[in-house]
């Protein structure tokens, strides 16, 4: 038999799947590659804490506004909730049916959070311009923007590596930053 795969997702996949947005049908393929043949997920505490963090921010940003009351309130806390339980719930089954881990790092917090620090430090990113709004999807004025890899960016290559994760999948351009890093013959970074 094959060595077992393992496969980290980002949480830019988990989110993708669960609010099936622009990049659901590719979520979905990777989520079914990634428990083919034996493989298996690897999901840390992070990945769990960040999917759910967006899925509040998104599904609140992507709401259209009729007033702010407690009907509205309550409503999209609703979804926020629904959409919440639903990501539980298909990690509850993965792992369920022995094709999700969910691990940590075994690194000390104090030597994870400095190992964490000194690669943001040395990985600065780019100044760009912007003049488009996302949320609203409108031209706005040209402004300057930052664009390069965060803390938790950093922290879920970590994560992957310390789990023994042969690949870390993605569809943040940013990962294409910690490349040059982490991608070795142990682990492999796809950014879709």
């Amino acid at each position: 038999m094959d060595k077992i795969h393992l496969i980290y997702l980002d949480s830019t996949v988990w989110v993708s799947y669960i609010l099936e947005d622009r990049h659901k049908d590719k979520a979905t393929v990777l989520l079914q590659r990634a428990t083919r043949d034996g493989n298996k997920i690897i999901v840390s505490t992070l990945n769990l804490l960040e999917v759910v963090e967006v899925i509040r921010k998104r599904v609140a940003e992507d709401t259209s506004f009729v007033g702010i009351d407690e009907v509205s309130k309550q409503a999209i806390a609703n979804k926020i909730s629904d959409a919440s339980r639903v990501f539980i719930q298909k990690i509850t089954e993965l792992a369920q049916q022995d094709r999700l881990l969910i691990i940590d790092p075994s690194t000390a917090l104090s030597d994870y959070l400095s190992s964490t620090l000194q690669l943001f430090v040395a990985n600065f990113g780019v100044i760009d311009k912007s003049d488009y709004c996302f949320i609203c999807e409108k031209q706005t004025r040209p402004r300057y923007r930052y664009l390069g890899v965060g803390p938790h960016d950093i922290q879920h290559i970590m994560n992957a590596k310390d789990c023994s994760a042969n690949e870390f999948i993605t569809f943040d351009k940013g990962f294409l930053r910690l490349k040059n890093i982490f991608d070795t013959d142990k682990l492999t970074i796809t950014v879709q």
